[in-house]
């Protein structure tokens, strides 16, 4: 009876949650805060155990960003729209990692988002910066839970950009510098998981023949 009634009354929290979002969705007169908003709304549903319903919402949103890209390939606000979409998908299915295979490839889809060609054009845009690097940042983090030698390999690459980033000196350096620091925190995670795995294999004995 108490673990129902606990339920209920987390369930009547995580509704007022979601109408208070909605409401205030609906008094902000721009549609890039209103947008804002509700991938707030989705991560903080999945959050509150609504992942199901959190997913339920996105669906439409990624595929019509998709869309979008696919018509228009060269438009910047079309794929900073489809790396939102991404980036939110990926923070619902990390939440409980329910799908693992799901959030790979959202990950996968992320980096593949804008070529370093396209960023570096673009290198004075902020938007196309943080996006690009917050996408690759969080593969490595993400990817090297299951998958470090993946994520290494991408972390590698990922701090080739960087540099070239720097050497053309017009991306924000603090985007650079943010992002810097979170490779080395994944780095040193990784250099722990990677031991961890020699120290077993070292410790298992091998297989005696039948």
């Amino acid at each position: 009876a108490m673990i129902q009634a606990t339920s209920a009354v987390r369930l009547e929290k995580t509704d007022e949650g979601v109408s208070a979002f909605e409401q205030l969705r609906t008094r902000v007169e721009y549609p890039q805060v209103s947008q804002a908003l509700l991938h707030q709304q989705l991560i903080w549903m999945a959050s509150a155990d609504r992942i199901s319903r959190s997913l339920e919402m996105l669906e439409p949103m990624l595929q019509e960003a998709r869309q979008q890209v696919t018509s228009q390939p060269h438009d910047i606000e079309s794929k900073l729209a489809l790396g939102r979409c991404l980036e939110t998908q990926s923070q619902v299915l990390g939440i409980q990692a329910v799908d693992t295979a799901t959030l790979r490839a959202s990950l996968e889809e992320a980096i593949q988002l804008f070529d370093l060609e396209t960023v570096m054009t673009e290198a004075a845009n902020a938007a196309v910066i943080k996006t690009f690097l917050d996408a690759h940042v969080r593969y490595v983090a993400t990817v090297g839970r299951t998958d470090p030698d993946a994520a290494i390999e991408r972390l590698t690459a990922t701090r080739e950009a960087i540099a070239k980033l720097r050497a053309g000196a017009q991306a924000p350096v603090a985007l650079l510098d943010n992002a810097e620091r979170a490779l080395a925190s994944s780095e040193r995670r990784l250099a722990a998981a990677l031991k961890h795995r020699s120290v077993i294999g070292e410790l298992a004995p091998p297989l005696e023949p039948f």
